[in-house]
Order: structure tokens, then sequence, then C-alpha cells
């Protein structure tokens, strides 16, 4: 038996979390370290 509402539900945490991962891993290689990128975000949000 599937539930397709808590399936979608699941599966968006699960994109989500991998967009992260994702972006996390581009941030490492371009050499900007996270609080960085933290601290620009949060400046942008001003």
């Amino acid at each position: 038996m599937v539930d397709f509402h808590y399936q979608q539900a699941i599966t968006a945490g699960g994109m989500g979390s991998k967009a992260a991962l994702d972006a996390d891993e581009y941030l490492e290689a371009a050499g900007v370290e996270a609080a960085e990128a933290a601290e620009a975000s949060a400046e942008a949000d001003d």
C-alpha cells in the first residue's frame, strides 16, 4: 500500500537534501567555506 501524499513529501525532502549536498560540494570545489557562503547570504538578506 502506498500513500501518495506522504510519498510526495518524502520525495521532496530527499530532493532538497540532495540539492543541499550538491551545493556544499560545489562550494568546496570552488574554494568557498560554508561559513563564508552563509555570511554572504545573510548580508544579502539585509
